[in-house]
């Protein structure tokens, strides 16, 4: 007798590897409701969760689902309450903020969780969404723990101790201003910061006190006034706060100055002249680039 294999027969591990491949969105419509395994399988398996795609309130009627990865939008808050509580965060590990809106300013941590005064007051976040933010952070945080280990955000998140990776947009100048040694992230082992700010030695030296075992920092720098191009206070911070450092990239984006037509001054002669950097240059690398 002839044995038929039938999708619906495949063995969890190897539903969950095609199911890698797909968004959410892919796997609801292509496979849920066609028969009750299929349904149980697709609620177990930890899904990458992109907010603003999930638009069908009829999906979040059967249960929860598992979510690895969760990404979410300045405009999800229409979709978090009707979604956030149908999502199993235990084995989350990352999530990305991102925003479309540039009225939308430090979205969302530093004012809806520190109920801190918005610089401009013309931009207001009106109470319904800062308690639904801070219901939806308090899930994250309370239900990963032990497994949350990448966060892209925009401010220095101040109660995830496992945090491995971070990813940090300084879209605004609040970062710097917020910075302070009581935040410790002791398991951090990679950093990326893209800042649109002057920053200054002062607040490097702040936050690198907060991750002494990172191994990996990646820093772009864009450049309104005067690049912070001293090699050897890059060295001296290096030294005393990040003796773990495996790989450095600094990279300055020398922002025009289009009302005087002239760029402002990044100099890296020092680093090409420097032992230092040169023993280390295909580990720490510095570079500048005109936009």
């Amino acid at each position: 007798m002839t044995s038929i294999n039938h999708f619906k027969n495949l063995p969890v591990e190897l539903l969950f590897g095609i199911f890698d491949y797909l968004s959410f969105n892919d796997i609801i419509k292509s496979f849920f409701k066609l028969n009750p395994k299929l349904n149980h399988v697709i609620q177990l398996y930890p899904s990458k969760i992109v907010l603003r795609d999930c638009n069908d309130k009829k999906v979040f009627q059967f249960g929860k689902y598992m979510c690895r990865s969760l990404k979410i939008d300045a405009d999800d808050h229409i979709n978090i309450p009707m979604i956030i509580p149908h999502l199993n965060f235990t084995r989350l590990k990352a999530v990305t903020f991102y925003r479309k809106d540039p009225h939308f300013t430090n979205f969302p941590f530093d004012y809806v969780m520190n109920s801190r005064k918005r610089p401009n007051k013309e931009n207001k976040i009106d109470n319904k969404l800062k308690s639904i933010y801070k219901q939806l952070w308090s899930m994250i945080t309370t239900s990963t723990h032990y497994s949350f280990r990448h966060l892209n955000f925009e401010q220095i998140p101040i109660d995830l101790s496992m945090l491995e990776y971070l990813t940090l947009e300084n879209i605004t100048n609040q970062l710097s201003i917020h910075l302070t040694n009581n935040i410790s992230l002791p398991q951090l082992r990679s950093f990326h910061l893209i800042s649109h700010f002057d920053w200054s030695f002062e607040d490097f030296s702040r936050l690198f006190t907060m991750f002494p075992h990172l191994k990996r920092l990646h820093i772009v720098l864009f450049v309104h006034k005067q690049a912070m191009d001293d090699s050897s206070t890059w060295r001296t911070l290096i030294e005393r706060y990040l003796s773990d450092l495996i790989h450095f990239s600094l990279h300055f984006l020398i922002c025009e100055d289009y009302l005087h037509g002239n760029f402002p001054e990044c100099d890296l002669r020092s680093f090409n002249d420097d032992n230092y950097w040169i023993e280390r240059k295909s580990r720490f690398t510095v570079h500048e680039h005109r936009i």
